[in-house]
């Protein structure tokens, strides 16, 4: 009797059927899918809280800012440089080229692609930030790459319009040092001192544009260089070069007896004369 109701019960008892094979991977795509949905959900309340932490704090938000933009290797200030001889100079230029072509407008630009400013040249740096931090400018030097004799050829002389007022002016006497010239600064009328030595020291804030004015001069060389500037930012150093390395560097030139001369300073309807400076060397500037 026992085995027939084994029997029965076994014939009654029903089978589950198996999933298929297809049916166990959607199952298991779908459990990933879930669990996918549940990591995200807690990323994003994660990420929601921290937030909301760090907008309760002050200075959190900015820091996240600052370190990601590191992270990914942003530099925290960027730099920019072109020669503006107007400024705070004349448009004093000269080149080796000796040209005898009628004094026109066009002499000037043949002058400055093959040459430099000359006495004095002027040359305007922008500074801008990429950090919320304030970024200390800590030291400004010109770095001397080339030191050669001055061109003499032909030279070009307009007086200056006026400049910027209230950028820092910053002074490169490019004789008094080697390779290496620090920048000098002329504050309230004084004397020009070297950067940092008055306490006075100049920072930059992210959305503030910076402009330096800056001067060299020299009579003694044709000398090619670069503005060093070197800063600090949350308790890290950094050093930039303007121009950037790969870029033309600032030239200045000093004074020579110039064998021909475009002089338009002294020329009240502002059409260029030509000078011969060497026949006739009382005709033209010796100096800024």
């Amino acid at each position: 009797m026992s085995g027939a109701r084994n029997r029965r019960g076994m014939a009654g008892a029903r089978m589950r059927p198996q999933p298929s094979s297809q049916q166990r991977w959607w199952q298991a795509a779908w459990a990933k899918v879930r669990a996918g949905f549940t990591w995200t959900k807690a990323f994003v309340v994660g990420g929601v809280t921290l937030l909301a932490t760090a907008a309760a704090i002050p200075g959190v938000l900015p820091w996240l800012h600052d370190h990601g933009r590191d992270l990914v290797g942003e530099e925290p200030l960027t730099v920019e440089g072109e020669a503006k001889p107007d400024l705070l100079a004349g448009v004093y230029w000269a080149t080796d080229e000796v040209i005898t072509a009628p004094a026109d407008w066009d002499v000037f630009e043949r002058i400055s692609s093959s040459g430099a400013q000359m006495g004095t040249s002027g040359h305007v740096v922008k500074l801008h930030s990429n950090r919320s931090a304030r970024i200390v400018i800590e030291g400004l030097t010109a770095v001397v790459e080339q030191r050669r004799e001055p061109l003499s050829g032909t030279a070009y002389v307009a007086d200056p319009q006026g400049g910027d007022m209230e950028a820092l002016l910053v002074d490169i006497p490019l004789d008094r040092g080697g390779g290496e010239v620090p920048a000098l600064v002329r504050r309230d009328g004084g004397e020009p001192r070297p950067y940092g030595t008055d306490g006075r020291i100049r920072y930059i804030e992210q959305g503030v544009a910076e402009r330096l004015l800056v001067k060299a001069s020299t009579e003694t060389c044709h000398c090619t260089w670069r503005l060093r500037i070197d800063y600090s930012y949350r308790g890290e150093q950094g050093r930039l070069v303007v121009p950037p390395r790969g870029q033309p560097a600032f030239e200045t030139t000093a004074w020579s007896r110039h064998k021909v001369e475009y002089d338009m300073h002294s020329a009240e309807d502002r059409v260029p004369r030509r000078h011969d400076c060497v026949r006739d060397p009382h005709s033209c500037r010796r100096e800024p």
